[in-house]
């Protein structure tokens, strides 16, 4: 078989577009930069706002074959003829070794508009590439899945568990990057959750991705200088106990002294849309007093994405609540000089996010296509509400509470098997 890449600019450095290709050339897959001698066309979807980019793929005149993290929405059945879901590797496998396009609806992972099909776990990690990213910074994809299972997080709830390759295959990856950049190189291990402490003598050729605040705070690694990234999510106790991580107030303030100690720049991620603006201007109490201006600690705010698969598929996003993030920064700049607050994109966005998301036919993607550059919340809402209210959801903040994120049925199917 002979396949076309739809990519969009720079897609191609992506680490996803090289293990595609590494897959392509082990499973011998033809790869072709004309469309028009290909059997397929192949589109990579790590968000919903590629969706035009989907679309698109269709002006090829091939059949398309849509992969990634956002091609389980169920709007990408719509615009594609064939869509996989989970891993792509036993996928990869089998399509070198159909006779035609049409078979492929015979492989386990691939949906269509009207075939359901399971989300494939399986991940050969044998066949990963490490992937140079940046003049230091090296990828490697070391597993997938999070069992903490943030109550909004699809990531957590479309995976069965975390899984994560073996200790030694990092090490490994560690000293190739080593010797490769002459001992300056930083390895990314790609994974949502780590379960390792690896100690001061590998973690210095680690590039830090993400670390959890109580983890940070418990540690006895050596963070002296590292930028930290780690996700608050949330401005009260009970919304982080409940929904995400919980941390409590006294360890926010061990955080904060912690970080300054160790001259740690910190971006630390919220979500704005569930709680009030006192709430939030409220959790900056916690960082205390603060004349220096330095280290940084920039709060990165996101409104709330209710995405399909998790508890907070449903939630009604007439209910969420704007956030002025400038009104944050001028009460937390009066005590905490360290603190800086990133510019929130505009609530229409996330709640256009959320409608594509939820579209099942096509003439609910169609609409909510339309609206994809409308900057007015109110407008989008009431075109929801006169032409596909199905499509806001019906759940509450205190319907969400009483739903256990751990327990959740997403209704998704899952298979773990190596099928070569």
């Amino acid at each position: 078989m002979t396949v076309y890449f739809h990519l969009y600019k720079n897609q191609e450095r992506e680490y996803v577009i090289q293990l595609l290709y590494k897959l392509c050339k082990h499973h011998g897959i033809q790869r072709t930069y004309d469309a028009d001698a290909a059997d397929a066309v192949f589109v990579s979807m790590n968000d919903i706002t590629l969706i035009k980019h989907l679309r698109e793929a269709s002006k090829f005149g091939k059949p398309v074959v849509c992969g990634g993290f956002a091609s389980i929405f169920p709007v990408t059945k719509i615009y594609a003829d064939y869509v996989v879901q989970g891993e792509a590797y036993n996928f990869m496998y089998q399509f070198a070794r159909i006779k035609k396009v049409a078979d492929i609806i015979e492989i386990q992972n691939v949906a269509t508009h009207t075939k359901p099909a399971v989300v494939d776990e399986y991940i050969d990690y044998a066949l990963n590439p490490i992937v140079k990213v940046s003049p230091r910074g090296y990828y490697l994809y070391c597993g997938k899945g999070c069992n903490i299972k943030c109550s909004y997080c699809q990531l957590s709830h479309s995976r069965t568990a975390a899984q994560s390759c073996e200790i030694g295959v990092v090490y490994d990856a560690v000293n190739l990057v080593h010797n490769h950049s002459n001992g300056k190189g930083r390895l990314f291990t790609m994974m949502s959750h780590s379960p390792w402490d690896f100690g001061n003598s590998i973690t210095k050729y680690l590039a830090r991705m993400n670390i959890t605040i109580p983890t940070y705070n418990s540690s006895d690694i050596n963070w002296r200088g590292e930028e930290i990234k780690c996700g608050m999510e949330f401005a009260t106790e009970e919304f982080r106990a409940k929904f995400a991580k919980p941390i409590s107030t006294s360890d926010i303030a061990t955080f904060v002294q912690k970080s300054k100690n160790n001259n740690n720049t910190v971006t630390m991620y919220m979500i704005a849309g569930l709680e009030t603006q006192t709430q939030h201007n409220q959790l900056m109490d916690s960082f205390g007093l603060d004349d220096n201006i330095s280290p940084r600690i920039h709060l990165k705010y996101s409104y709330i994405d209710p995405q399909p698969y998790t508890p907070f598929a449903d939630f009604d996003v007439r209910k969420k609540i704007p956030l002025d993030v400038k009104e944050v920064f001028a009460y937390v700049n009066k005590k905490n000089k360290r603190v800086r607050t990133v510019p929130i994109k505009y609530i229409a966005h996330s709640t256009w996010r959320t409608i594509m998301q939820r579209a099942k036919t096509h003439e609910q993607a169609n609409f909510a296509y339309d609206l994809r550059n409308e900057k007015d919340n109110e407008k989008i809402l009431r075109r929801c509400e006169a032409e596909h209210p199905i499509l806001l959801g019906n759940k509450s903040v205190n319907d969400l509470l009483k739903i256990s994120r751990h327990n959740y049925n997403s209704g998704l199917r899952f298979e773990n098997i190596r099928l070569y």
